[in-house]
């Protein structure tokens, strides 16, 4: 509000870079009327430290997305902007994590208590995507006379976890033992999705399968798949 800050990076690993980019992707769709000027951008903290530092960060907000907190490449790209001027805060699962000390704010996802340690998580992913979303709001809430339409946003962002209870009550999984033969027998694995909205869910199913699986597998445009014209594969669907 009072043009103090320009530059918006949210930095993360894993899982937690993946929810990184979606909620800069929900900020960038949200601040491009109120807030145009402000450039927000998502990095994988490893290559944060190398290609995304400035002399002088007085102007940037960095945002780290973390789990246990104490994950070194995210620390150590944190700590090294904050030496250079820049304002930092974390989106945080355990409490007391070691990147706590660092930051200069920290956002809890749980009341007291962590809301999962695990690779890969899953409710901890969803946490830090709806906590990103309900800040984005509340920066919007700031700077814009029309509170209305924030409330209608953040009743959608809320009605998640209802949302999640329905799909997985309507969607269970038949022929489990066809499924898992289909991707056991079959070498060749893509994570395939068509709006940009939904890149970062092909994203986060990658790290699943990789994580899970001990597989590598690429993700990409449904278009740029078919024009490649591969076969015999795989294929997860956003």
């Amino acid at each position: 509000k009072n043009r103090k800050i320009n530059k918006i990076i949210i930095t993360g690993m894993g899982t937690c870079h993946t929810a990184a980019e979606a909620i800069a992707y929900y900020m960038r769709e949200n601040f491009y009327l109120l807030l145009p000027k402000i450039s927000i951008s998502a990095v994988i903290a490893s290559e944060g430290s190398a290609f995304y530092m400035e002399n002088n960060m007085k102007k940037t907000l960095v945002i780290a997305i973390a789990q246990s907190g104490t994950t070194k490449d995210t620390n150590t790209y944190v700590e090294m902007a904050k030496k250079r001027g820049a304002h930092t805060m974390a989106i945080l699962n355990k409490r007391n994590g070691d990147i706590s000390y660092i930051v200069d704010d920290v956002l809890y996802l749980g009341n007291g208590r962590d809301i999962e340690i695990a690779v890969p998580s899953t409710k901890t992913y969803h946490c830090h995507l709806i906590l990103g979303y309900i800040f984005t709001l509340y920066i919007i809430s700031k700077t814009s006379n029309d509170l209305n339409k924030i409330k209608k946003k953040l009743n959608e962002v809320l009605k998640v976890s209802k949302i999640i209870s329905l799909i997985l009550k309507k969607n269970k999984i038949k022929n489990l033992n066809g499924l898992y033969k289909n991707f056991s027998n079959n070498k060749n694995w893509y994570c395939l999705y068509d709006e940009q909205s939904k890149k970062y869910a092909s994203m986060e199913i990658r790290i699943k399968l990789s994580e899970c699986c001990y597989k590598t597998l690429p993700y990409m445009n449904v278009e740029d798949f078919i024009k490649n014209k591969i076969r015999n594969s795989i294929l997860v669907y956003d």
